[in-house]
């Protein structure tokens, strides 16, 4: 009797490790929304190709992750797009953000006088003052491709302290992540700036492990069909349908950005999915 439930035992622990799994970045497995997304490309893909445990990766920066994927230790990343992830990954062109990754507000000092006092993107130009990024956003380009200030370091949770300590003056943060990170960041000293909004061409897409042609098969059908069902827009209105009125988005002075850093592809995507519609540069 007890062979034979070793036997079964076996089956089974052979059986749950042959089925497929999908290894997701750490950031995007814990952050709800794109959480809420894969768990349902999954599901409504499940009829047609089966079972699929998504599971968390270790924790690490988004730059190493994104090696990682490249190297087929991590199956999926929901990120910001450049050229180069775009021509190194398998990529699904559909903005999982609907574009407000480019709906960007500053964080700032609170005892800071001289942010206080910048009512247009002239003034952080004229003052001369810094823009905080991780070195690995493609943030950090494209602020220095606008002619922006910017101070870059190499670890994300560095900005909050650098700014709580004046090292730079601003640390933009899309409308999806201010409020969170104010709450679990902040401090006490760091505070929304309620003047300005940067706007440019910026969303997360679906990175998957280039080694994986199939994933991306069962993902862009899946992704298809929450389109059609329309359950892709149903996620996005039930997590941020409110967001731009809350941030009182559209009452701010509007920075209009370039950014350089993401394809025609790309950015044609972001005018079809998203809430806000860019001009395509002419070649």
């Amino acid at each position: 009797m007890k062979a034979l439930l070793l036997v079964v035992t076996a089956f089974f622990t052979a059986t749950a490790m042959s089925e497929e799994t999908l290894v997701l970045y750490s950031r995007n497995y814990t952050n709800p929304y794109v959480k809420a997304h894969i768990d349902n490309i999954v599901k409504l893909s499940e009829e047609k190709f089966g079972k699929l445990h998504v599971i968390k990766s270790q924790d690490m920066e988004q730059g190493r992750a994104f090696a990682e994927l490249v190297n087929g230790n991590i199956d999926v990343i929901v990120t910001a797009p450049t050229i180069e992830r775009e021509t190194t990954a398998r990529v699904l062109y559909v903005p999982l953000d609907r574009g407000l990754l480019g709906f960007r507000i500053c964080m700032k000092n609170a005892n800071s006088p001289a942010f206080n006092r910048v009512r247009s993107a002239m003034d952080l130009l004229n003052k001369e003052l810094a823009i905080g990024v991780a070195e690995h956003w493609p943030d950090n380009i494209i602020f220095r491709d606008n002619g922006f200030r910017v101070t870059s370091v190499s670890k994300r949770e560095s900005l909050f302290l650098m700014l709580e300590r004046n090292r730079f003056d601003c640390l933009t943060r899309s409308v999806m992540e201010i409020d969170d990170d104010i709450k679990n960041y902040g401090n006490g000293a760091l505070i929304e700036d309620d003047a300005l909004l940067f706007l440019y061409p910026n969303s997360d897409f679906i990175f998957i492990n280039p080694k994986r042609r199939s994933l991306h098969e069962r993902l862009s059908i899946g992704l298809g069909m929450a389109i059609e069902d329309y359950s892709f827009f149903t996620i996005f209105e039930e997590f941020y349908g409110d967001t731009l009125e809350k941030h009182r988005a559209f009452e701010r002075k509007l920075v209009f950005m370039q950014n350089n850093t993401i394809s025609r592809q790309a950015l044609s995507a972001i005018n079809h999915f998203g809430i806000a519609s860019f001009i395509v540069p002419i070649e």
